[in-house]
């Protein structure tokens, strides 16, 4: 395992049950008491207690990086968000929750350079897996699933760049419906998505199956894999991810 810095947020599976909605969804823990349940254990407390939330102004970014032309139009809300080449000889995975200060970092000034150098290049394939371990990241992330796939860029930057403002009120569906409804989404249609429990148990299961798989504990983190054999990588520091990556690949 590489460690590249310890900014990450940090993810327990244990025998707690995460309630989003009146329904048990998932299996974590959490010494966060201010949500007032049982979620994730995080590290980032200090963060958001510090961080300013005095008059916020709402960002609809759009990553010229991050192009629509990347987007697979045959997404399903159950599926993992994927781009890149399917037959290259590595993937990436990257582990990521919408609530976690340091995985906003990395959408925005690492996963643009990684996917510029890695993924509109044909060398890897990259799949995003969705790590909510807190009500309000469950409920982002089923958003994400349900809004159009060609809005799904747009829309999923648009809640890192706010996060600082819907992740510390009381009702963030409202902001989070109101960033969708900017870009032209069907809200109505969402609003239907996010009611299936089906996708909530899939959400779910692949957060559960995959970062047991992978043995991943915080937010964000990078696994390369090339020829069965996986490396990890944590943090936010670019230039030593895609160092990191470009050994695996045999670019160094």
């Amino acid at each position: 395992m590489t460690s590249i810095k310890q900014s990450v947020c940090f993810f327990l599976v244990t025998a707690g049950m995460i309630m989003s909605a009146g329904y048990a969804v998932g299996r974590i823990t959490s010494a966060h008491a201010s949500d007032k349940m049982n979620v994730a254990e995080e590290t980032h407390a200090a963060d958001r207690d510090n961080a300013n939330h005095t008059n916020p102004t709402t960002r609809l970014a759009s990553l010229d990086t991050l192009s629509d032309e990347s987007i697979q139009p045959t997404w399903t809300p159950e599926a993992l968000r994927t781009w890149g080449n399917a037959k290259a000889d590595v993937s990436v995975y990257l582990f990521s929750s919408l609530t976690c200060p340091h995985c906003m970092v990395f959408h925005e000034e690492v996963l643009p350079k990684l996917k510029e150098t890695f993924v509109q290049t044909g060398k890897v394939k990259l799949i995003y897996v969705d790590m909510p371990y807190d009500a309000k990241a469950l409920t982002g992330t089923l958003l994400t699933r349900c809004i159009s796939p060609a809005l799904y860029e747009k829309y999923i930057t648009a809640l890192f760049q706010n996060q600082t403002v819907w992740a510390y009120t009381s009702n963030p569906r409202k902001l989070m419906d109101s960033y969708a409804a900017a870009l032209g989404a069907d809200t109505k249609a969402m609003r239907a998505c996010v009611s299936d429990m089906n996708l909530r148990k899939k959400v779910i299961e692949q957060r559960d199956n995959l970062s047991t798989l992978y043995k991943v504990r915080g937010m964000p983190t990078v696994v390369v894999v090339k020829n069965g054999e996986a490396t990890k990588i944590t943090g936010t520091d670019a230039p030593v991810i895609l160092a990191k990556i470009k050994s695996v690949l045999g670019e160094e």
